[in-house]
């Protein structure tokens, strides 16, 4: 019983380096930039350009309002309408 325990905890432990390395080659997503923002070291002397950001309002634009709301159920807060709400 030991034995068998052992030699499954054995062949967990060497399966689980190439496990790791297997999802360690798969392409990183998210937010995260494809490419680093500057390509080596900058000279010396060289212009150096500011750009102002995009206002909240312009790099996240609230959705357009629905044409119907359905009453909101226990819990739920988005995209519904409040029962006893006066409006």
């Amino acid at each position: 019983m030991k034995r068998s325990i052992l030699i499954a905890l054995t062949a967990v432990a060497v399966a689980a380096p190439a496990v790791a390395q297997q999802a360690s080659t798969q392409a990183i997503g998210g937010y995260a930039p494809v490419q680093p923002a500057l390509q080596g070291t900058p000279q010396p002397g060289s212009p150096v350009v500011f750009q102002p950001s995009l206002s909240p309002e312009q790099a996240f634009p609230p959705p357009p309002p629905q044409a119907h709301y359905p009453p909101c159920r226990h819990g739920q807060r988005d995209e519904c309408i409040q029962l006893n709400d006066p409006r």
